[in-house]
């Protein structure tokens, strides 16, 4: 749709979001935000032809390892000198490489840092006044806080959202299958009208299984303090499966195929 609308690939400006370096000390909150030299090595960097795309780096290019375990993202080699290297300090950057979330022929022309902080809302000026972009992309977007959160509108958009029929199909026949789960032995009923379903805190059995989501990759990059090790993981498990006398577990991850094994 962006590439229909848009007239081709191209995004004009992509701002990566981040923190002010020097962090918010007690006192008065201030919502902010500045054009700053990047902090974090950029997940971009220019090929030949000068634009951000596909998300490709040279050896010379290499970023930690913490950098390469966002999700999907594929690395390979390519022909790219030192100095295109995306590096912290760094203000801004033109044409060249980034993760458009697996469209390859997409392409950003420029790429700068904004240290942001506060509430969504103190972007819109910068995008309406302060930049002649006619596409923009916010990559790290997580960093700005719900302008509404927790509000009505808010909570009453979260529970709107479902999975498409097609896809509960499938996660209803492996449950049964696998897992010996089903909504009505669980005793969580479904109505395709979200508003129309009434349940009762406390009425849902659940399944005879543990299920744990079991966060990775882009989890660590931005809780890299708060993540357990896979052993500190499997410990938990493993009590709670012990606590409530469970003999299966699901396990939801985007672990790596390496931490997937080990798991």
């Amino acid at each position: 749709q962006f590439i229909a609308e848009s007239g081709g690939p191209f995004i004009d400006q992509v701002y990566v979001l981040q923190s002010y370096a020097e962090g918010w000390k007690e006192g008065t909150w201030e919502e902010k935000v500045d054009e700053r030299p990047c902090i974090d090595q950029l997940l971009y960097s220019q090929d030949k032809h000068e634009y951000y795309r596909d998300g490709l780096v040279s050896p010379k290019c290499r970023l930690p390892l913490k950098a390469l375990t966002l999700p999907g993202l594929l690395w390979k080699s390519c022909q790219l000198t030192a100095s295109m290297c995306p590096v912290p300090g760094q203000l801004a950057l033109k044409h060249g490489r980034g993760w458009f979330w697996g469209y390859e022929e997409t392409r950003g022309l420029n790429v700068s840092c904004l240290s942001v902080q506060g509430s969504a809302s103190i972007v819109a000026p910068l995008l309406l006044r302060n930049t002649s972009a006619r596409s923009v992309m916010l990559d790290r977007a997580e960093n700005l806080l719900h302008d509404h959160y927790g509000g009505k509108e808010y909570w009453d958009t979260r529970r709107s959202m479902v999975f498409a029929r097609h896809l509960r199909e499938v996660g209803d026949e492996f449950r049964s299958r696998h897992l010996n789960s089903t909504d009505d032995t669980d005793r969580i009923p479904f109505q395709e009208d979200w508003t129309k379903m009434k349940v009762k805190l406390g009425s849902a059995l659940g399944g005879p299984y543990l299920g744990v989501h079991l966060r990775r990759k882009d989890f660590i990059w931005g809780h890299r303090e708060d993540v357990p090790s896979l052993e500190g993981a499997v410990r938990k498990i493993r009590s709670l499966m012990k606590t409530h006398r469970l003999d299966k577990v699901f396990v939801a991850t985007d672990a790596v195929r390496k931490e997937y094994e080990e798991l």
